[in-house]
Order: C-alpha cells, then structure tokens, then sequence
C-alpha cells in the first residue's frame, strides 16, 4: 500500500513539474522592489522620482564652497577633501573631488534615465506623468550641465545600461549642451510655475529657464541667455528677499528669491 501511495504521490509531482516548468524560475523577487511590481500609482512614481532627486545632495568632496579656493575668493591651507589640491590648480583626472562630481552627475543621470524608461507605462493620470517626465529631464540637463562645465566633451548616456552597452563614447561639448538645452526646453513646456506643501523643491518652469540661462552663459551665447533671463523674469514668481541677513535663516528657505535648490529634511 506504501508502494501505492508512493507512486501516486510520484505521478502527481510530475504531473505539477510538468505543468508549471516552463515557468518555474520566472520569479518576481520578494525581497525587493522591481520595475514590474513597482509604479503601480501615482505615490509609487513620485517615490521613485524622488530617489532622482535625492541624488542632487553633494558628497563631501563636492561642496561648491571648495571652487572658491581656486579663486581670490578664499585660501585653504590644509589638505582637507582634496581643497588644498584644488586650490593650487593641481588637480587631475585621479583627484578625489573630480572623480566624486563626475560619479555624482552621472548617478543623477542614470536614475533620470531609469525612472523614464520605468514609469513611462505607469497606469497614471498622463499629466501627472509627464509632468514628472519633465522634472527628470531637468535633473538629467542639470547634470549635463554640470559635466560640460567641468569636463568639457563627455559621454551621452541615454538608455538604460547592461554590460554589453557599458561602455560610450564621449561626445563633444557643443553636443552635449545641445542635447541638455533640448531636455530643458522640453522641461519648460510642462513644468508648474510654483509648488506648495511639501512639493516645494521640485523642478519648475523658471527652474529649466534659469539653468538654460546661466548654461547659455557660460557658453557665451549672450543673446539667448539674455532672452532666456527676460523669460525667468517675465514669470513674475521671483523677487529679491527684503532682509539680507535673513536669507542665511532656515526658517526663510525656499524664499521669493529662491528659483532651485537642493532640499535636505
């Protein structure tokens, strides 16, 4: 009787084999998030798209107060994070800070990348999408930005990457920025003019005019910075803040004279 028992429960499990095989390691993972188990909803998007925006915040070689050191601005005398390296004009493409801001900007731009190419199929209200879209662009152009300033002719990275497309070419200066200013006006187009709540921060449509402003500038392309400006002001949403001394009070951030910035909580 064992026997029987044994050969059935035998038959049965062959049976169940065969019939799921084709799908047996076809799994989901259940101990982390995955594109196809994520953006679900609209919290579930905004969650990942602010992972993009988390990775604005600076690593500790990376702090803007340590250019001033390669200026009359300011002097450092010790070699702390690199600053004294820098401000001697002895950096290189194996310093520290340099290799933390190109590590920085790129990670920025992975995320921007990933969170288009995931949440584009989100079951979501499309303005709400592409509203979110567009801040993407503007963090992925912000980074570019940053690149181009710093490096000059660097890698476009537009897809999500494996091993076999790992590795890409950089591309020149003139390039990139066209690709940015490209992502900034199409930004521009969809972003809010304002946030409340707790969505201040967010990218905004005087965000991507500014960026494209001061980019444009930077590259001596006076007459469109100038009209790019002209458009910043045309918003109406900015001013300068009546107390001076209060700017540098946290209970004023995110002041009339703020456009972006990097938001810590």
């Amino acid at each position: 009787m064992k026997k029987v028992y044994r050969n059935i429960i035998l038959i049965l499990g062959s049976i169940f084999m065969s019939g799921c095989v084709d799908n047996l390691l076809d799994r989901n993972p259940i101990a982390s998030l995955s594109p196809a188990t994520f953006y679900q909803d609209e919290n579930q998007c905004k969650m990942a798209l602010m992972g993009v925006y988390s990775a604005l915040q600076p690593v500790t070689s990376t702090y803007w107060f340590q250019l001033d050191f390669m200026s009359d601005d300011a002097y450092c005398q010790d070699a702390w994070q690199g600053s004294k390296e820098f401000g001697e004009w002895a950096q290189n493409s194996s310093s520290g800070a340099a290799y933390d801001r190109w590590t920085q900007d790129y990670k920025i731009i992975v995320r921007a990348n990933t969170f288009m190419l995931d949440a584009k199929d989100a079951a979501i209200d499309e303005t709400v999408k592409s509203q979110m879209m567009a801040e993407a662009k503007f963090l992925r152009a912000y980074a570019y930005a940053d690149l181009i300033t710093f490096f000059g002719d660097v890698p476009i990275v537009e897809e999500s990457q494996t091993l076999e497309n790992a590795y890409v070419s950089r591309s020149s200066k003139a390039d990139v920025l066209k690709y940015l200013l490209d992502d900034l006006n199409a930004a521009k187009e969809v972003l809010p003019r304002q946030y409340s709540g707790s969505d201040v921060g967010r990218a905004t449509k005087g965000a991507a005019l500014a960026l494209k402003c001061r980019i444009l500038l930077y590259n001596e392309q006076w007459a469109e910075a100038a009209s790019a400006a002209q458009e910043v002001i045309d918003l109406g949403v900015y001013d300068l803040y009546n107390d001076y001394a209060g700017l540098f009070e946290e209970a004023n951030e995110n002041n009339i004279e703020v456009i972006f910035d990097i938001q810590y909580h």
